[in-house]
């Protein structure tokens, strides 16, 4: 009897900040299913220390090579790809085979295992503004994923031996931090003791200056583990933030509050960032080889507003609102802003 080979594709999906990890932590040591009104049960043990190790966030876009019984394909972050997305698809074959063969040696996986190599395609032409942009594309690789009968099992990097060439290598290859994080501190405290890190890294950034490149870092990726559970999220520094660099005053007026946060998030940065989440342009300017149009308007709205929901929920509490406060704010800026940066009449 035939069997028929199914390739997963699996997207690394996005990664969130401090708040999200703490949920996360919480969920896993205090979550104890739900009651009769299908209400979350959640015990209340102290959330333990994690061992955190941190590398440099670089500003590409999302890609990965996937691998199944011999059959190689690309990914980007929503789908596999064909070929282009920023020329990954070209890659050397030389250097795919060596990925390949590094992964299953250090993980001492069969020929017909199922795996994808996941990493920042970063470079000339791809983003904008950290020192990354100024130099030659590369794969950075920064995790792997098996895939055991459809279920994905995260494998430590720690463990991949992979040679790096001039077109693929290991983000942790050129700089990396060890720190115990507590979770059973206030938010605040352990801010207090990674955001200098951030603050540090982002005026060089450490891949950059491997190759004597100069310029500034978006921030760091934090990857830990509690209870055999990935635990992963960023910092970024005030140098790439998509807010604007001007703190919020917090008003005791709601509407002024409402007003200063769709100002400091819904920035031209952030649209241009949906621009290229959603693939609507290659370089700012071209959807299908027409100019971009107001009917990409609501798409655009609503990967910023998701992307604003998931990032700044935090200021969003310290300002006493919630996210219906602000959602008509925020929307009604985007596509305003949308329309001014690509000078939309």
């Amino acid at each position: 009897m035939s069997t028929t080979k199914t390739n997963v594709f699996l997207s690394y999906g996005k990664t969130g900040g401090l708040a999200q990890a703490y949920r996360q932590v919480n969920s896993i040591v205090n979550y104890r299913g739900r009651d009769d009104k299908n209400e979350p049960i959640f015990a209340s043990n102290v959330l333990p220390t994690v061992v955190f190790t941190g590398t440099a966030k670089l500003h590409g876009t999302n890609a990965a090579v996937g691998y199944n019984d011999g059959e190689i394909w690309f990914q980007s972050k929503s789908q596999k790809v064909g070929d282009a997305h920023y020329g990954f698809t070209q890659l050397p074959p030389e250097d795919i085979t060596n990925l390949i063969a590094s992964v299953k040696e250090s993980y001492n996986l069969p020929y017909n295992s199922h795996f994808v190599v996941y990493g920042e395609w970063a470079g000339e032409g791809i983003q904008k503004t950290c020192a990354i942009s100024k130099m030659p594309k590369r794969f950075y690789v920064f995790h792997v994923v098996l895939i055991v009968n459809h279920i994905p099992v995260d494998l430590c990097l720690s463990e991949l031996m992979l040679e790096s060439t001039m077109f693929i290598s290991d983000v942790s290859s050129y700089w990396q931090i060890v720190q115990n994080v507590d979770f059973s501190k206030p938010h605040s405290e352990i801010l207090a003791q990674l955001m200098p890190l951030v603050k540090e890294i982002e005026k060089q950034c450490p891949v950059a200056a491997a190759y004597d490149v100069k310029g500034i870092c978006e921030g760091i990726v934090f990857v830990g583990s509690v209870n055999g559970h990935r635990i992963v999220f960023k910092l970024k520094g005030d140098l790439h933030k998509v807010a604007k660099k001007e703190k919020i005053e917090i008003d005791p007026v709601k509407r002024a509050n409402i007003d200063n946060f769709a100002d400091n998030f819904v920035t031209p940065e952030r649209i241009k960032q949906a621009v290229f989440a959603l693939d609507i342009s290659k370089s700012f300017g071209i959807t299908n080889g027409e100019n971009i149009s107001k009917k990409d308007t609501g798409a655009i709205v609503k990967w910023v507003k998701d992307d604003i929901m998931e990032e700044e929920s935090e200021t969003l509490a310290e300002l006493g609102l919630v996210w219906g406060d602000v959602t008509a704010s925020v929307s009604k800026l985007a596509a305003k802003t949308f329309f001014d940066t690509f000078n939309l009449l």
